[in-house]
C-alpha cells in the first residue's frame, strides 16, 4: 500500500493492499509489510483486537477478514499520523450548563 502524501480529513475509501485475503496469516503478513515502521507487536495486537470484534459480530470468514483489515488499518493510520482524527481537527470549548447560568446572571 502506498503511504498517503499528506494527512487527510476527507472521507475517501481506505486503500487496501489487495482485493481479498485468503486467511488471517496472509492479512497479518500484509499489514506487517505495510506498517513496517510500527512495532510488529502493535500491528498484531490491533489485528487480534479487530478479529475478536469481528468474531463477536458473527461475521463470516471473508467479511471478517475485510472488516478486520479496515479496522486495523484505520487504527494504525491514526496512531502513526497517516490519518488525522477528524473529530479532533477543530476542537472547540463548550460551556457547561453551570457556566451558561453564571454567564446569564452577570
Amino acid at each position: 500500500m502506498a503511504a498517503p502524501s499528506s494527512t487527510s480529513t476527507r472521507s475517501a475509501p481506505m486503500q487496501r493492499c489487495c482485493p481479498q485475503h485468503r486467511d488471517w496469516s496472509t492479512l497479518a503478513d500484509h499489514l506487517l509489510d505495510d506498517f513496517s515502521a510500527e512495532l510488529p507487536e502493535r500491528v498484531l495486537r490491533c489485528l487480534i483486537d479487530a478479529r475478536v470484534l469481528t468474531d463477536r459480530m458473527g461475521l463470516e470468514s471473508t467479511d471478517a477478514l475485510e472488516t478486520a483489515e479496515l479496522m486495523t488499518r484505520h487504527s494504525l493510520m491514526l496512531s502513526t499520523g497517516m490519518l488525522v482524527d477528524s473529530a479532533r481537527t477543530d476542537p472547540q470549548t463548550h460551556r457547561t450548563s453551570s457556566e451558561v447560568v453564571e454567564h446569564e446572571l452577570v
